[in-house]
């Protein structure tokens, strides 16, 4: 029997052993994932010619650099939820997928420098957003016009 601390030649039965291997070793718990939110993006796209490709937006979120393919209300009327980080801060635009990786998809975007461009001191003309910090719902952005530049419009609830 182990005495003051020495636990000497004592042997632990083996059902207990992987409990007390379990409370030896270090929990291992992963940190909780951070909050998120659900940034809806829209674009009025009546300017953009039927059959033109797939309409997608471009941006820093996930998937983003590909872009992600927006869903058709039936009326040239253009939507994606995308879910990001709480806090986390997004430029995007709008493309026109072709799927010819050779050649350039036609985008859309504001003027460099203007009041929508969301970094209007950086290089690159991109609308944008920051996420709140406490988030749980959807932020709605505002339903951009192709080739409109900062013209916006209203989203279809209104």
């Amino acid at each position: 029997m182990a005495r003051n601390g020495d636990w000497g030649d004592t042997v632990i039965r083996p059902e207990r052993r992987a409990t007390v291997q379990a409370c030896l070793e270090e929990p291992t718990t992963a940190a909780p994932p951070p909050p998120t939110c659900i940034a809806t993006v829209f674009l009025n796209a009546f300017a953009v010619p039927s059959g033109s490709g797939t309409v997608l937006v471009q941006g820093t979120f996930e998937g983003g650099a590909s872009g992600v393919e927006m869903v058709d209300n039936g009326w040239s009327f253009y939507y994606v939820a995308l879910e990001v980080e709480a806090g986390s801060t997004h430029d995007y635009v709008f493309a026109i997928g072709r799927g010819d990786p050779g050649a350039a998809d036609p985008v859309s975007r504001p003027p460099l420098g203007s009041v929508c461009d969301f970094n209007p001191d950086d290089e690159g003309a991109a609308y944008g957003f920051t996420a709140p910090s406490t988030c749980g719902g959807r932020l709605d952005l505002p339903a951009y016009r192709w080739g409109g530049g900062c013209g916006t419009t209203h989203t279809p609830e209104g």
